[in-house]
């Protein structure tokens, strides 16, 4: 961005988008007002707040991850072991009874992965606590009972940190890119729940050919946004509490 002319502003908070009409124009924040040919809805789980501030409902929940890393191993997984639960509990929520009960808590399910260094990352919760992205020491003991249990190797390895973000989760678990027809110049780029870092490459080069007005590299047919964005007048008071959970945004 900076080698093209542009810059970065880091601690900039939006409060408003600027609208001449149906379009918007641009955004008013902490640092002053700024203006674009096109605005892009980025927050990941603070989309719906600033899907707010555009008059769109935009249905983007936050989901919380708490994920453990253990200390540099020697070289034992060449890919990612995930557990049935894993998928279960972003997909089919109704097969969760089937684990045990501390699983189906936390919305838990197992995916191990060795990072180039020897690091072991293992999560992950998937849990709706608002914007509460703190850890648990039962979230984390799970991640460790589980983790072990799953690839007993890990009994003799020492856990040196813990973490966990906060996903942006969609009603019907995709993504939501491209524009909306209810605000010209406005774009959106959330919803990616835990698949956001892998997929940013080739989803940034979709939405700029989208805003350029070219053909893009690959379809975003399944992920328009007006599948579940609208105007804020036309959603329920329910589904609008729904989806601004209470908590702390840090």
């Amino acid at each position: 961005v900076e080698e093209r002319g542009g810059e970065i502003k880091c601690h900039t908070h939006v409060y408003e988008i600027l609208k001449e009409g149906k379009k918007a124009v641009g955004v008013r924040t902490n640092h002053g007002d700024f203006y674009a040919d096109a605005i892009v809805d980025a927050a990941g789980s603070l989309s719906a707040q600033l899907g707010n501030a555009a008059g769109l409902y935009v249905p983007v929940k936050p989901r919380r991850g708490q994920v453990m890393v253990t200390e540099g191993l020697p070289h034992i997984l060449s890919g990612v072991v995930s557990s049935a639960s894993f998928f279960c509990a972003k997909f089919h929520p109704e097969l969760m009874q089937l684990f045990d009960p501390r699983t189906v808590k936390l919305n838990y399910g197992t995916a191990l992965e060795q990072t180039n260094t020897g690091t072991m990352l293992i999560g992950a919760t998937n849990e709706w606590t608002g914007y509460d992205n703190g850890t648990t020491i039962e979230g984390i003991e799970w991640v460790i009972h589980e983790a072990c249990r799953v690839l007993p190797y890990l009994r003799n390895a020492h856990f040196i940190r813990t973490f966990s973000g906060l996903r942006p989760s969609t009603p019907d678990h995709l993504p939501i890119v491209g524009a909306t027809s209810h605000l010209e110049n406005y774009y959106l780029i959330t919803g990616f729940e835990g698949g956001g870092i892998s997929l940013n490459p080739i989803v940034g080069k979709m939405l700029a050919e989208i805003i350029c007005g070219d053909e893009p590299c690959i379809t975003n047919e399944p992920l328009r946004p007006d599948r579940i964005v609208k105007p804020l007048s036309e959603a329920t008071a329910e589904e609008i509490a729904a989806n601004l959970p209470e908590g702390v945004v840090r």
